[in-house]
């Protein structure tokens, strides 16, 4: 290219303020990837394994010629006396140790993807739509701030392309191109989020706090429809121009 400049734009996960490594190229994904196969690995050798365990059938006290070749069901097999029967099966003890190596793999992928507290617990601690936002954070931030990254660098190829179109640099100012990737992520069923907001209007908390009472109804909107729906902004416009005093209507 006759632009001066190289035609690569860079995507980071995010930006460091080391002056040395300004872009951090990881993710949540690049971390938890390793983790991962290390599972798959473990999970395809506990179904060898427990494979290799299936019991047999072993005859004691019997000599061979006097064993069936054949056994299906509905059949009777004579033995004498101090013969016996029994269900031989090997050690199960390493299936258990992978089983267990499992299940803290999957522990620290839903640790590293933020998605359990800083202690690993499976267990459901949220009591509150409050809580549960709070304890999800650290997700929220780190997906919007690679959504920012993602805009920056869609920007830049478009800047690159229309340049090389024109034969010339061309500033992002002069294109006027915009872009905005999604920022909201609603992870809470719209049905929670239903029975939180006919809780708050019930107790006429609304009335007092009417711009709490638009952030319910703005929830429970981006839980149901997309921003490029058509009618998305219809619905957001009528949420902000309501009336506060018929919320709770």
């Amino acid at each position: 290219m006759r632009l001066g400049t190289v035609p690569v734009v860079r995507l980071y996960y995010a930006q460091s303020s080391r002056g040395d490594c300004r872009g951090v190229p990881l993710s949540l994904l690049t971390r938890i990837a390793p983790v991962a196969r290390a599972m798959l690995n473990l999970l395809s050798q506990g179904q060898l394994d427990i494979y290799m365990a299936i019991g047999v059938l072993a005859a004691i006290g019997v000599e061979p010629d006097r064993l069936p070749t054949e056994m299906s069901p509905m059949c009777w097999l004579g033995l004498p006396d101090d013969s016996s029967v029994q269900h031989l099966q090997p050690a199960v003890e390493h299936v258990r140790e992978k089983r267990e190596w499992v299940r803290m793999l999957s522990e620290a992928i839903l640790r590293m993807g933020k998605l359990t507290g800083p202690t690993g617990e499976l267990v459901g601690r949220a009591t509150s739509g409050f809580q549960v936002a709070a304890e999800r954070t650290d997700l929220d931030n780190e997906m919007s701030r690679t959504a920012s990254e993602l805009e920056a660098a869609e920007r830049s190829v478009i800047r690159l392309a229309v340049s090389r179109m024109e034969g010339r640099p061309v500033s992002a100012e002069e294109i006027g191109y915009a872009v905005e990737y999604n920022r909201k992520y609603v992870l809470t069923p719209a049905a929670d989020i239903v029975r939180q907001a006919r809780e708050f209007f019930d107790a006429g908390l609304d009335r007092r706090a009417p711009e709490m009472a638009r952030i319910f109804l703005r929830r429970i909107l981006d839980n149901l429809l997309k921003k490029d729906d058509p009618r998305y902004a219809e619905v957001a416009k009528a949420i902000e121009e309501a009336n506060p005093a018929r919320f709770g209507e």
